[in-house]
């Protein structure tokens, strides 16, 4: 932990550099805060930081993460990552109690232990649909036509598909038979790719409640002092984090009702997801953002009460 001292300079820094880049940007640094960005810290106007708030509310990610084979993107390491990066802060966190600090231990095994066996299935699955295209040449002769005729579709040239459809008749036909015998792999694979993203909306939900506990903790004990601050600039800042964190709470609960909860097709999970993981990254900032401030007020609580100690021990000298 860092002392009183480090805690300052620290602060006279932010102070310093805040300035810095205002000057540098023409504006006034009541309007600058500051977000972690790639592990480094940024700064950015306050209406350049809630529009893009309102942007990731309004269109989330088209990427869709893929179940097992994306590596570090697919959507069981970010399971995974998450996971772990939840059960760390859990474990960290001052402000939860015993039980809830259990409680939430449980929740995120429980995650983990479902992920890695829908993983598991899921694999099975892809491998039995791969060996089975490996073993036969017109799944991968059907696939490059299909796909030659998507690409034609899309570029309005319906004569081009009429084209391939006759030419490829024969293969098209064997195809479609070969492609209905590996359909209950094919579903069963995207079952479990739903149970894959129920989990990873679980883990999101999880770490995001922690999170928020740790913020609204923070600003209840800091409340007074914030009141008290003499610095202008802290007000500020502070004012400023309780407004992000009500914007975000006000987006995740927006959030919280698209749900898709039961829906059987996972293609409706993907934008929400990516939308939820925006926001949650987002929140990680934020939460940064606040511990800096909190230190910075206990600072200067530390130097006024070094300060009425000192005038006190003068009196008592008197």
């Amino acid at each position: 932990m860092p002392n009183d001292n480090q805690k300052e300079l620290a602060g006279q820094f932010q102070k310093e550099m805040t300035r810095q880049k205002a000057q540098e940007l023409g504006v006034s640094p009541d309007t600058l805060t500051t977000r972690v960005k790639n592990g480094k810290r940024i700064w950015i106007q306050k209406a350049q930081l809630h529009a893009e708030l309102e942007k990731q509310r309004q269109v989330g990610s088209k990427q869709i993460i893929r179940s097992i084979r994306g590596g570090n993107n697919s959507l069981y390491s970010c399971i995974i990552f998450e996971a772990k990066r939840v059960m760390k802060l859990v474990n960290e966190e001052e402000s939860l109690n015993a039980l809830d600090r259990r409680d939430y231990v449980v929740a995120v095994e429980k995650i983990h232990s479902s992920a890695v066996t829908w993983a598991e299935e899921i694999s099975s699955y892809e491998d039995q649909i791969d060996q089975a295209k490996k073993n036969d040449p017109v799944f991968g002769q059907g696939e490059r036509v299909m796909h030659e005729m998507l690409s034609a579709q899309k570029d309005g040239n319906p004569e081009r598909v009429i084209e391939l459809k006759n030419a490829y008749s024969d293969l098209l036909k064997k195809y479609e038979r070969r492609r209905k015998s590996i359909l209950p792999y094919i579903e069963s694979a995207r079952t479990c790719r739903l149970s894959l993203q129920k989990e990873y909306w679980k883990i999101l939900q999880t770490g995001w409640k922690v999170r928020e506990e740790s913020i609204q903790q923070i600003f209840k004990q800091f409340n007074n002092a914030a009141r008290e601050a003499q610095t202008q600039e802290l007000k500020m800042d502070f004012k400023s984090a309780r407004e992000i964190s009500q914007s975000l709470n006000d987006i995740a609960s927006g959030l919280r009702n698209r749900n898709p909860g039961s829906a059987s097709d996972s293609a409706a999970w993907d934008p929400v997801l990516n939308e939820l993981k925006a926001l949650v990254d987002r929140q990680m900032d934020l939460w940064i953002q606040i511990q800096f401030l909190a230190n910075q007020i206990q600072s200067i609580e530390s130097k006024t009460r070094t300060g009425m100690a000192f005038q006190n021990q003068k009196k008592d000298k008197k």
